[in-house]
């Protein structure tokens, strides 16, 4: 073979390679643009309110009580000491339950994946009034404030200590937080729910953070699909003083300049009297 039959073959090997370098490079970059436009869709994982309803039912007949019925319910004919072992039978069936003690009796919430299904009262025993001085009878007070706290100022925040909290919070992510697809995967698996916060947002998609049930924004919006909190309904609240306003149910909190973990201290010291819900509980969802 000549130099210069090898020279051409060389060139020619040389040309192949560069084409289909470019051609690899070009299949590459339009598969990551088309990647880019196709929005994630991710679902919650959990028990169906049909699954949920047929597992609590099942226990609660086997131990020869009633099945609750879906919604609030008051269990005043069982004692609460004969039925904490149905808690860990629901436990152990993977459903999603809470307990919380209050001063007037104790509650279960019971939620399937898309939230909650079941709100169950004990009474604790009466307490005995007392009379002081020829007064009328003093009974303690049951006063509770059911409270959506949304928590803000996420953007650039590892939310991990609040996000492990078993206590229902409401995470408002920003469509273009560098940690939203994170924060709200994790959030949403902890079974807190996801605000998707457009009051800064020039361009968005209601679709741009996953799990996001209710939408963030400072006016009204033709939005459908998720519930619209207008901010200015909206109570903001502060680390170093609880509000003295009673009469607002859903509450902000801006966390940008404090610590997740500081936030998550301040929420487990809240008073008994204020219980923190989902922004969906039907007692304050609010109405598009």
């Amino acid at each position: 073979m000549t130099t210069k039959t090898r020279i051409v073959l060389i060139s020619i090997v040389v040309l192949l390679m560069g084409a289909l370098l470019t051609f690899v490079l070009r299949s590459t970059f339009s598969w990551l643009l088309n990647d880019i436009q196709v929005p994630i869709v991710a679902d919650k994982e959990g028990l169906s309110q049909t699954e949920t309803s047929r597992i609590v039912n099942e226990i609660f007949t086997h131990a020869n009580l009633t099945p609750p019925q879906i919604g609030e319910q008051n269990r005043t004919p069982e004692v609460y000491a004969d039925v904490q072992d149905i808690f860990l039978e629901l436990k152990a069936a993977n459903v999603e339950i809470y307990i919380m003690d209050k001063p007037e009796g104790t509650t279960w919430r019971i939620y399937n994946k898309d939230g909650l299904q079941y709100q169950l009262h004990w009474a604790n025993e009466p307490t005995k009034t007392t009379t002081i001085h020829n007064r009328q009878p003093v009974a303690p007070s049951t006063n509770n404030h059911k409270v959506a706290l949304i928590i803000t100022g996420t953007h650039y925040k590892n939310l991990r200590p609040l996000i492990h909290l078993e206590t229902p919070l409401n995470f408002a992510i920003e469509p273009t937080s560098p940690f939203g697809l994170r924060n709200a995967v994790e959030g949403a698996r902890h079974w807190h729910e996801i605000v998707l916060d457009i009051r800064k947002a020039t361009t968005f998609e209601f679709d741009s953070v996953p799990f996001a049930t209710s939408v963030l924004t400072d006016m009204t919006i033709p939005q459908s699909s998720l519930q619209t909190i207008v901010e200015d309904t909206t109570l903001p609240v502060f680390l170093d003083a609880l509000p003295t306003d009673d009469t607002k149910h859903i509450w902000t909190i801006d966390i940008s300049n404090h610590t997740a973990k500081d936030v998550a201290q301040w929420i487990q010291s809240l008073p008994a009297t204020i219980t923190l819900v989902h922004l969906s509980h039907w007692d304050i969802a609010p109405l598009h």
